[in-house]
C-alpha cells in the first residue's frame, strides 16, 4: 500500500501537541541551520516520529528551552531532540556518593576502615603484604 502524503503524515504527529505554534516556531528555529534557510518536509517529520516516542510534556519543556537559548541558527533538530530526551529521562535523587563528592570536608572514615596501627613505627616490614619473600613464592607457584 502507498504511504500516505508526508504533509498527512506531520499534521498527524504535530495533533499530539496542544500548542502548534509551539512547533512551528521549533521548526523555524531549524530551518535557520540551513544554508538555504528551509527544512525539508520530510526532515521535519523525521523529527516529529522522533519527538513522538517520549512524553508530550518533555517534548514542550524541550522546545520551549531550544526557543529560549538555541533556536538561532546555531543549533538545529538533532540539538532538539538531545534536549527533548534530556527532559524525558526521570530525575535522579543525589546519591551519598554524590553528596560527599562536593566540596567542603569529607565525612571520616568509621574506625572499622584502619587496620589497628596507630603510627607508622609500628608497621614493620613484616606486616608488608607483597614483600621479596612473597614475590618469590608467587613466581614459584605457592603461597607464603
Amino acid at each position: 500500500p502507498p504511504k500516505p502524503p508526508v504533509a498527512e503524515l506531520s499534521a498527524a504527529l504535530m495533533a499530539r501537541y496542544p500548542d502548534p505554534s509551539l512547533l512551528a516556531a521549533a521548526r523555524d528555529g531549524c530551518e535557520l541551520t540551513r544554508r538555504s534557510g528551509r527544512m525539508a518536509d520530510s526532515v521535519w517529520l523525521r523529527t516529529l516520529e522522533r519527538l513522538a516516542k517520549l512524553p508530550v510534556a518533555a517534548v514542550e519543556e524541550a522546545i520551549a528551552a531550544y526557543l529560549d537559548g538555541h533556536a538561532d541558527g546555531d543549533k538545529g533538530e538533532a540539538y532538539l531532540l538531545a534536549i527533548a530526551r534530556r527532559k524525558a529521562r526521570p530525575q535522579r535523587l543525589p546519591t551519598a556518593a554524590m553528596a560527599r563528592s562536593g566540596p567542603g570536608p569529607r565525612p571520616a572514615s568509621p574506625p572499622s576502615a584502619f587496620t589497628g596501627y596507630s603510627t607508622l613505627g609500628e608497621l614493620s616490614d613484616a606486616d608488608v603484604p607483597f614483600g621479596d619473600e612473597d614475590l618469590e613464592a608467587a613466581r614459584a607457584g605457592g603461597c607464603r
